[in-house]
């Protein structure tokens, strides 16, 4: 048996109240046919948090770095949803894959240490797989047809 909690939350800068009810991951999990596939990589992958002086950038990350995105993310910030820099750990450095302006935000808000996903290379060709994964976040449709039905007759 599935047990949830309802309460009242609003989107889309109060325009839109609706009631959250929320169930247990887990079984919610049980309703699809997906298929296991254990990745040994897993134990390479952690959570940290990385004290800011020991990040290392590299020359793409200066490169292609955008003050104004930063001050941008920075004007609408909030701890609950700032993303995490992705780290290679490879020879004793935190080295930037991805979330370079993640971590500029998080310096800039006041966090002591930026939140990383940290991933722990053995070798440069294993930081390189890093550099070659698909890092590109798939669109939800859903999401999309929410957002406009939310604010359909409010305008």
């Amino acid at each position: 048996m599935i047990m949830t909690e309802t309460r009242e939350i609003r989107y889309y800068n109060s325009r839109k109240t609706v009631a959250l009810k929320t169930e247990s991951f887990l079984d919610n999990l049980t309703r699809f046919d997906i298929d296991e596939s254990p990745s040994l990589l897993n134990k390479k992958y952690s959570m940290q948090y990385v004290d800011f002086d020991k990040l290392k950038i590299t020359d793409k990350q200066r490169e292609s770095f955008d003050p104004t995105h930063a001050q941008d993310i920075i004007s609408g910030f909030h701890p609950g949803v700032h993303h995490p820099t992705c780290v290679a750990l490879i020879d004793g450095e935190y080295i930037i894959w991805d979330g370079h302006h993640s971590a500029v935000v998080a310096y800039k808000t006041g966090m002591k240490q930026a939140p990383c996903v940290v991933f722990e290379c053995d070798t440069l060709e294993e930081f390189q797989t890093l550099l070659d994964a698909d890092t590109f976040i798939k669109f939800d449709k859903s999401q999309l047809e929410i957002m406009f039905s939310a604010y359909e007759g409010l305008t």
